[in-house]
């Protein structure tokens, strides 16, 4: 499980609604779109895709093999990315077997980068993970929704093969987004397409802490034993 979770929003009826429990999940889809539109950077056009590498992939014309093709190719299965509902937090990830010259280094890893504090004014943190995630699980039961979780994992557009199926590939992001040290919660619905999901897990003010986003990292104390 992710150590803690940690969310931000650019608004405070936005994080009003989440602390209240009403979870908004919005669709692959969307944040697929909203990229490409240039409105936000921090989502990935690739969501969901498969990404084969040109070394992968052949193609011939006759008897003749047609080189130097253009790459990295991506391949999205549309029925995917329509269907499933995302909410992304935010947790704290280092690499246990990374060997840090000082504690300063480690804080460098703990703490949050400033283009992820610049997400929003807002955050709100969940330092007891499991507890929310059993809200949640129960939520998503009731209205009868697969669900799925788990840490994102980042690639190399340039040079990985990325040929996870349904839902692992829902998982993976481009490195260049590896700063977000995401971990998301997945919802797929069996038939319609709506926009958005809601689900309603009740308050959340006895396990969550709201804060000034430029606050967060002053409030993360680190300490090696």
């Amino acid at each position: 499980m992710c150590r803690g979770l940690f969310k931000f929003f650019s608004c405070e009826k936005y994080r009003d609604d989440f602390l209240k429990g009403h979870l908004h999940f919005n669709s692959l889809n969307y944040f697929r779109n909203t990229e490409a539109s240039g409105i936000f950077k921090q989502n990935d056009p690739y969501e969901c895709c498969k990404i084969f590498q040109p070394n992968s992939i052949k193609v011939s014309f006759g008897q003749q093999e047609l080189k130097d093709l253009a790459g990295p190719v991506s391949i999205c299965y549309n029925d995917d990315v329509l269907k499933s509902y995302v909410m992304c937090f935010s947790t704290i990830r280092f690499d246990s077997q990374k060997q840090y010259a000082s504690l300063d280094d480690l804080k460098q890893d703990v703490l949050f980068s400033e283009k992820k504090i610049n997400y929003g004014e807002h955050a709100v943190a969940i330092p007891q993970a499991e507890l929310f995630l059993e809200r949640l699980e129960k939520a998503a039961l009731k209205k009868n929704l697969d669900f799925a979780m788990g840490p994102v994992n980042y690639y190399d557009f340039a040079k990985d093969n990325v040929l996870d199926e349904y839902p692992k590939n829902a998982f993976r992001k481009r490195r260049e987004f590896s700063y977000q040290r995401e971990f998301r919660f997945l919802l797929r619905k069996k038939d319609v397409v709506d926009e958005y999901v809601t689900l309603e897990v009740g308050d959340l003010s006895d396990i969550a802490q709201s804060c000034k986003s430029a606050d967060l990292n002053g409030m993360l104390e680190i300490n090696a034993g």
